[in-house]
């Protein structure tokens, strides 16, 4: 029997039906990984894959230009698409990312009932197959390749039993796993109404593609601030304060003067800033992401003594955040890039926030 001959075998045939005492013992083990703090930040990036590629399969679906997609160590991704930024296609793409676990998961269940786990498992690989051709940053390239291996080897060379095991688990892993970051995203008190296509849609500043964070950020879009353009679904830059900052954790939220409240991540500080204290005014981008609207590139407007200390005794960034910065001005670049392809100079705010951050690029770099 030749490669194919088998892999159509694999695709046609059906296996037998796992005993339920198996099926029950799959989705415990599938419930501890999900409760497990330790095992948690795992599972959780797998979900975030398909979180994605819900938002990006959606995306092409609607006609809008898919530009990539990316997977970062602390578990959250975007997807970057450009197109209109409000209608119906929009909140579609919004919503898909969010759905997209529960109904993948039920699919498989499905799938399952009826014997056919090797069609289930040849599924998850092409799945995963497509997501690669769009990954765009080394991190979510590292986590994508290794899935798919360990999916592809286990498929090809694994035994009936383990086959079986294997496409439970993920079945009671995307099932169970779904609803756990939007409760957590609503323990946190962080939507205002929600990370869904309602807050989605409230001010994405970049071009979307989401939940992710517009879409959930696009290339060119990532963590840049101040950006504008009338068919990337930007806007302009939003003032708030600081409703609560855990600086042992690296997140907090801020409060819009309109708009729902934004998830902030330490690396979206100001240099040299490492805690904000709640009543701070500041100023950010936003992009909507897993965790509903996120701040992009955070500035103090109006810093307490302390701040204004820790600004004055910051050193030079570490590599891994220049690494991040150097991404960001590409990005803007990108977008200017964009702009000049289409005959058109960049509007004057854009020209003047990309401008400002490639002198501060260039004053880190002769630091």
């Amino acid at each position: 029997m030749t490669g194919w001959d088998r892999l159509w075998d694999d695709l046609t045939s059906r296996q037998p039906l796992p005993d339920p005492a198996v099926v029950l013992a799959a989705g415990a083990v599938a419930l501890a990984l999900v409760l497990w703090r330790g095992s948690w930040p795992r599972v959780r990036l797998l979900v975030t894959v398909v979180h994605e590629a819900g938002h990006a399969l959606v995306a092409l679906l609607v006609g809008r230009r898919l530009q990539g997609i990316r997977l970062h160590s602390d578990t959250s991704g975007v997807t970057v698409s450009r197109g209109r930024p409000t209608g119906p296609g929009m909140v579609v793409m919004l919503a898909a990312g969010y759905l997209a676990p529960a109904v993948l998961g039920l699919g498989a269940a499905l799938l399952l009932a009826d014997g056919r786990a090797l069609l289930l498992l040849w599924s998850l690989s092409l799945l995963l197959l497509l997501v690669l051709l769009w990954i765009r940053n080394g991190f979510g390239l590292l986590v994508v390749v290794v899935v798919l291996a360990g999916t592809v080897a286990v498929t090809w060379y694994a035994d009936a039993r383990t086959q079986s095991a294997l496409a439970l688990l993920l079945a009671w892993l995307l099932l169970l796993a779904a609803p756990r970051p939007l409760v957590e995203l609503l323990g946190r008190g962080g939507l205002d109404p929600g990370p869904g296509p309602a807050g989605a849609l409230t001010a994405p500043r970049i071009p979307m593609a989401v939940p992710g964070p517009g879409c959930l950020s696009l290339p060119g879009s990532g963590r840049r601030r101040g950006s504008r353009h009338p068919d990337r679904g930007t806007s302009a830059v939003p003032t708030g304060k600081v409703k609560w900052y855990d600086a042992e954790k690296g997140f907090g939220f801020l409060s819009q003067e309109s708009g729902p409240d934004v998830y902030v991540r330490a690396e979206a500080l100001p240099e040299g800033t490492t805690s904000l204290k709640p009543g701070t005014k500041v100023e950010f981008g936003i992009a909507q992401g897993r965790r509903g609207d996120q701040a992009l590139q955070v500035r103090v407007l109006d810093a307490p003594a302390s701040v204004s200390r820790n600004r004055a005794e910051a050193k030079r960034k570490s590599p891994d955040a220049m690494v991040t910065i150097v991404e960001d001005v590409i990005r803007l670049l990108d977008a200017t890039s964009e702009a000049y392809r289409h005959g058109r100079h960049p509007d004057k705010a854009a020209g003047r926030q990309t401008a400002k951050v490639l002198r501060a690029l260039a004053d880190e770099l002769d630091a």
